[in-house]
């Protein structure tokens, strides 16, 4: 059965235990095949690693069911990254960083824009296209550009949509969801925005929902302090986004 990670970074072991230095760090979404029943809260499986075939054991309680192969693929590509990233511990201006975040400009345009220019949503338009959807998106480098896309799909209930733009209170968050918020000061001004902002050019981030554990939504954004990183958002006992952190919509998948 396919299995895949459900936290930031999970330890690849070769026995049932923490007591041997693990083979190789795996990143949220990567894909396990188990092999057996577990034995002891620890799930017997193979995979592969940095290309290398590795049969050994998780911890169960890291790993997940599949969702389906459009949430997985989105998933496992924002992984990879984190993981390229060295789990949010490498800068953006590092050497191996520079061709990395021009793979993400040039996912959707021609020509890559040099590394002081903001990236998140290139990141974004990076995984979505590496999932390979059948509904559409409108990759772009600034947020808004897919938030207004995606606001409009939802008043004109265009199913053809990969993503609708919906108010927090509206969607409990789900795993290949994108959270949306505004951004003020450097240069963005200092105006409150809101979900009826949407449709908007306006300065603005999102990152995408890889997993959701313990009453909080694990995201992954690019170009957060500078790196590829995972943060939290907090969730109502409903498992809805709490307001905070200029928080103004959920991108509602449709896949």
């Amino acid at each position: 059965m396919n299995k895949r990670v459900d936290v930031p970074e999970a330890n690849f072991r070769a026995t049932p235990g923490t007591s041997q230095a693990p083979l190789g760090r795996m990143p949220i979404g990567h894909l396990v095949v188990t092999s057996g029943a577990a034995q002891g809260g620890w799930q017997p499986c193979t995979t592969t690693l940095d290309g290398h075939g590795l049969q050994g054991f998780v911890s169960a309680s890291l790993l997940r069911d599949e969702i389906n192969p459009f949430v997985d693929k989105l998933v496992e590509a924002a992984g990879i990254e984190y993981k390229a990233f060295l789990f949010g511990t490498r800068h953006e201006n590092h050497p191996d960083s520079v061709p990395r975040i021009a793979q993400y400009w040039r996912s959707f345009q021609a020509t890559a824009e040099p590394v002081s220019t903001a990236w998140s949503a290139a990141f974004i338009s990076f995984v979505v296209r590496k999932a390979a959807l059948t509904k559409s998106f409108q990759f772009a480098g600034r947020h808004t550009t897919y938030l207004s896309d995606s606001k409009r799909a939802r008043q004109a209930n265009d199913a053809t949509r990969a993503y609708w733009a919906v108010r927090l209170s509206e969607r409990a968050l789900q795993i290949g969801d994108l959270v949306g918020a505004y951004r003020t000061g450097d240069g963005c001004g200092s105006a409150v925005r809101t979900y009826d902002s949407l449709p908007g050019d306006f300065c603005a981030h999102c990152d995408l929902v890889v997993a959701i554990r313990g009453g909080k939504a694990l995201t992954i954004g690019g170009n957060v302090s500078n790196t590829v990183k995972v943060t939290e958002v907090p969730l109502t006992p409903q498992g809805f986004a709490q307001t905070g952190s200029r928080r103004i919509a959920i991108m509602a998948r449709n896949f």
